[in-house]
């Protein structure tokens, strides 16, 4: 983290996500609701990311090189939650991975659950229908920083700039 000037968010490993935007009033008690596929998330309060290592590899079956991809694409999305929250991106280079990313990602192609190929975007749309389309916005550019990560070629111009300068 601290290659990305994220020296003072902290990282860790555990079987469910517990932050503090997990927690709610009960009957008076505080308790955390825990999205049981969560594989990870960061946490502005308490200013940590969060990996469900359970939720990545369930059986415990996968590779270690399997591993280390899951848990880097989860790091590079929820690195970018990070950076926004600490105004470590400019709202100018916000706003221009913002457009790129609703351009690019409605061309990239993936499987839902199902096995039906959809773009990222309508996978996007889909498992965060509940967010604002600012919190969307800001979820659509933290595929894309993933999606660079996997694939660098496939991102062009000012975008591929500033995420060079984050990286």
């Amino acid at each position: 983290l601290k290659e990305y000037g994220l020296e003072d968010v902290g990282l860790k490993f555990t079987t469910r996500i517990k932050g503090a935007a997990n927690l709610k009033e009960v009957d008076g008690k505080l308790e955390f609701e825990v999205d049981p596929s969560g594989r990870g998330a960061y946490d502005s309060a308490l200013n940590k990311i969060f990996i469900a290592f359970n939720v990545i590899d369930p059986q415990g079956t996968k590779t270690e090189r399997e591993l280390r991809n899951d848990i880097s694409g989860i790091m590079d999305h929820e690195i970018i939650h990070a950076l926004r929250e600490l105004d470590l991106l400019t709202e100018r280079e916000y706003n221009l991975l913002v457009t790129y990313a609703k351009n690019t990602l409605p061309r990239i192609k993936v499987l839902d659950e199902t096995g039906k190929e959809i773009s990222e975007a309508q996978r996007l749309n889909k498992v965060y229908a509940d967010l604002d389309p600012i919190s969307l916005d800001e979820e659509y550019v933290a595929q894309l920083f993933r999606f660079y990560r996997e694939k660098p070629d496939q991102v062009r111009g000012k975008s591929k700039n500033i995420i060079g300068k984050i990286l």
